[in-house]
């Protein structure tokens, strides 16, 4: 079934299931409770939304737009979203499992108290994303901006970094259980010093 939705459409305790939406313009919804199920959203702009309690299962999102939507308490499963805009995306106390971002826009985002599990980031702008009070199990960073984004009491198994960025990150330490690749430890020897302290020596011993 394929859905057109405007400003306004968007109600209460909507639950949308098998539905394809194109250009979708919710620019600043709210609503306490949304279910999609078995869906896919292309273009569509939930942008200033405020939807607390989504449940989302099985969904792709081609190219929208979430940027500074709120959510908490919420649960994503099976869910796709790729080249979406999600700068300023908050969520709290939010379940994300067997989810894929790609090529995806989320610097500053916020993610507090948040559980990934199998979820992969693949290459995707995360700049001084807020990663406060999150678990990570068997989760994929490849290919990620991940400059000035902050890791306070995360915790972090079975989980790895490749290839990513990782200037001025703040909280180098809270990626305990997180695996890298010995050329991006390396790679990354001058973020890891400035961690510890450590004052990098250029010029020769004389």
């Amino acid at each position: 079934m394929k859905l057109e939705l405007g400003p306004g459409d968007l109600i209460d305790d909507a639950s949308w299931t098998e539905v394809v939406i194109h250009d979708g313009q919710l620019i600043a919804a709210q609503a306490q409770r949304l279910e999609l199920l078995e869906s896919r959203l292309v273009k569509v702009d939930f942008s200033e939304g405020r939807l607390p309690a989504i449940r989302a299962v099985d969904v792709d999102f081609a190219d929208c737009n979430l940027a500074n939507v709120r959510t908490s308490d919420s649960s994503f499963r099976r869910v796709a979203f790729s080249h979406c805009k999600l700068t300023g995306f908050q969520a709290s106390k939010t379940a994300f499992s067997d989810v894929t971002f790609r090529k995806c826009r989320m610097d500053l985002t916020m993610f507090a108290g948040v559980r990934f599990k199998n979820v992969t980031f693949d290459e995707c702008v995360l700049r001084e994303a807020d990663f406060s009070d999150t678990s990570f199990d068997h989760v994929r960073f490849a290919g990620c901006d991940l400059g000035r984004s902050l890791f306070v009491r995360t915790h972090a198994q079975r989980s790895e970094l490749r290839q990513c960025t990782l200037t001025e990150l703040r909280g180098l330490s809270q990626l305990r259980g997180m695996a890298m690749e010995w050329s991006d430890i390396l790679g990354n020897a001058e973020v890891f010093a400035a961690e510890l302290g450590i004052e990098i020596i250029t010029g020769s011993a004389g």
